[in-house]
């Protein structure tokens, strides 16, 4: 069954405090690769949401092997 609403299933994961920092980078690249791409303002709230400011190149960078990152 495909979820509708992915980031409603995904939120309560990336705000859980006992998940590792690269569980949740791995999470999110899941939700952009399932969603090809998402808006830089949606990108930057996760990032702060979540508190992974210092790890935010390894989800940006994917856009160096042409992985729509941010959507246009």
């Amino acid at each position: 069954q495909k979820v509708k609403d992915s980031m409603r299933v995904l939120l309560p994961v990336l705000l859980n405090k006992s998940h590792e920092s690269y569980d949740k980078i791995r999470a999110i690249l899941l939700y952009i690769f399932s969603t090809n791409g998402t808006t830089q303002e949606n990108l930057d709230k996760l990032i702060q949401n979540v508190q992974i400011e210092s790890d935010s190149d390894m989800i940006r960078n994917w856009k160096y092997l042409d992985v729509p990152v941010i959507s246009s």
